[in-house]
């Protein structure tokens, strides 16, 4: 009896929740993190006339706030009816205009909102998401943990949910009202003990640039995915331009010093608003990106890649890394545990643990990397966890980003990169194959078209003081194709799909000798290399292990298994 009753509670907290819709108003959504980090210029009160539209009076209010405000391309003014909001702080107009088109409002960073239709999709792409692990007392039985989980995911609609009966945890990551009414609930059954750590870390927009951790009651802002990039801005930008997208990208772009290419599939809209003041010229391309539904990732360090969002092009373009996790003394149980938390919270795909080396590999996007690397401190609680620099791994699906990836861990150079050493600047409008031909020229070399290559419509191709490799690799990027040396003297362009490259590119063998290990930790070793980069043609033999690959993945492989080989040091 003495158990049943706090679960009755918290079952009720559960169910209570679950009942009541949880609607965003911008006033109460502001006192949770990371939404407490919005900074307002004033907060009224405001009187304001509603007789342009409902995006006018957003954007009034805004420019009253001080904050910059971007709308999701669907957001419609719900009638020209005009109206008028009276002596209402800016919090509460916010939410007045909001109850009249059935849109919310949420904060992106300090100085940034974004208004969108209220819907469940709306909701999962631009709701913030906080992560948050909570210790249970010691002694805690696995029963309990798992009745915490079984409650949370019947009663909140939980999906993100993981536990560890090594640290006594529930980990979850879920919007910031149902991460407090998951606390509350908890600490209503059982007290909650003070991790080791700063436990809370949140993200806005899924798959954004930022990442905010809460520590020592400090927001603190992280952009781990845009590492790469060598910004030369000088400071803030303020833009208020009507054009067509691709153009307000090249704009944004150039105020960073960046060169930007576009995919083939991006389609630019003629005359978008685009206004901002005294932003950043990143978050300013992470607006740009959110209001023409596309996304960018980089290239290199001055160059950026603009493609509709979709999952697809994400694979395609999305830059992913290799990291590895030493947990030393963890237990098999233990590594389990939080190879089951990766899985279930990131939705993590290429893991893989080395249990007698006491190593988690994972291959991700930078932030997801980095959201991980949160988990498995807090998991880990007083057994520590060292992590190491990683490398670049290319992308998902990408075979360009994929070399120029293994490229700066050393593989072997491209012959072409000494034909022309100076730097050189592109601006063409023309089909694919004319301006493939004219980088040729350029470089003094033949080009040879595959059969199944397929010519294109004249598009833009924009670079700035690049090298001859990379207007080669830029330009396959924009028309979706590969190239390849096929000698000294002669480049072979085809389009880029599995059956091309399963067909074009080479393959080399490599022994990776590991004398040091014990036959076991390189079994262990191989099962990681299969799951964390697909690597299917690798075996074993006398204390080695003999991969067949392309150079790109032979390339990939020996740095991970060196970093598993010879760990960092504390």
């Amino acid at each position: 009896m003495k158990n049943f009753l706090p679960m009755v509670v918290f079952l009720a907290c559960g169910t209570a929740l679950a009942q009541t819709p949880q609607t965003v108003r911008l006033k109460e959504a502001i006192a949770d993190f990371p939404r407490s980090q919005l900074e307002l210029k004033t907060n009224g009160p405001v009187s304001i006339n509603v007789d342009q539209g409902e995006r006018a009076a957003y954007e009034k209010l805004a420019q009253i706030a001080g904050l910059n405000i971007v709308f999701d391309p669907d957001f419609r003014d719900s009638s020209n009816t005009p109206s008028r909001i009276e002596d209402a702080d800016i919090l509460q107009a916010f939410d007045i205009l909001s109850a009249r088109t059935h849109s919310f409002v949420e904060v992106l960073n300090t100085k940034t909102v974004i208004v969108s239709p209220d819907n469940q999709t709306k909701r999962r792409d631009y709701e913030a998401m906080v992560l948050k692990t909570f210790y249970l007392p010691n002694g805690s039985s696995p029963q309990r943990l798992t009745e915490i989980i079984t409650t949370l995911r019947t009663n909140l609609n939980a999906r993100y949910l993981a536990q560890s009966s090594v640290a006594n945890a529930v980990i979850i990551r879920d919007t910031p009202t149902r991460v407090a009414t998951a606390e509350k609930a908890i600490g209503l059954t059982i007290p909650l003990v003070a991790g080791p750590s700063a436990a809370t870390i949140g993200e806005t927009i899924a798959n954004g640039g930022h990442i905010f951790a809460l520590e020592a009651g400090v927001v603190r802002d992280y952009t781990p995915g845009r590492a790469v990039l060598g910004v030369t801005s000088p400071g803030p930008v303020s833009l208020d331009v009507k054009e067509n997208a691709r153009a307000t990208f090249e704009r944004v772009a150039r105020e960073a010093g960046l060169n930007v290419l576009f995919d083939a599939d991006f389609r630019s809209l003629d005359g978008q608003a685009f206004k901002v003041e005294n932003i950043d010229a990143l978050d300013a391309l992470d607006l740009l990106a959110l209001q023409t539904r596309s996304f960018w990732e980089p290239v290199d360090s001055k160059t950026i890649l603009v493609a509709p969002n979709n999952q697809t092009k994400r694979r395609d373009f999305e830059n992913t890394s290799v990291k590895t996790f030493y947990l030393p003394n963890a237990s098999k149980l233990e590594l389990v545990e939080i190879i089951t938390a990766l899985r279930t919270i990131l939705n993590a795909r290429y893991l893989a643990s080395i249990p007698e080396l006491g190593a988690i590999v994972m291959r991700d996007t930078a932030n997801r990397l980095a959201l991980a690397e949160r988990i498995v401190a807090d998991l880990r609680k007083s057994g520590g966890v060292r992590v190491d620099t990683g490398f670049l791994s290319g992308s998902d699906t990408g075979y360009i980003l994929n070399r120029r990836a293994a490229q700066t861990l050393g593989a072997v150079p491209v012959p072409l990169q000494s034909r022309v050493r100076s730097s050189l600047t592109f601006d063409a409008n023309d089909s694919a194959r004319a301006t493939f031909e004219s980088i040729a020229a350029t470089a003094g070399v033949r080009i040879v078209f595959d059969s199944r290559f397929t010519d294109g419509p004249a598009a833009p191709f924009k670079a700035d003081n690049i090298n001859i490799v990379d207007a080669l690799d830029f330009l396959s990027l924009q028309n979706r194709s590969i190239w390849q040396m096929m000698d000294a003297d002669t480049v072979l362009v085809a389009p880029d799909n599995p059956t091309v490259r399963s067909e074009l590119l080479p393959k080399t063998t490599r022994t990776i000798n590991l004398t040091a290990l014990a036959q076991s930790s390189i079994n262990e070793i191989v099962t990681a290399l299969r799951s964390v980069l697909n690597i299917r043609q690798i075996s074993t033999i006398e204390n080695s292990i003999v991969i067949t690959d392309t150079a790109e993945n032979v390339t990939f492989a020996e740095r991970m298994v060196k970093n598993l080989e010879t760990p960092s040091k504390p």
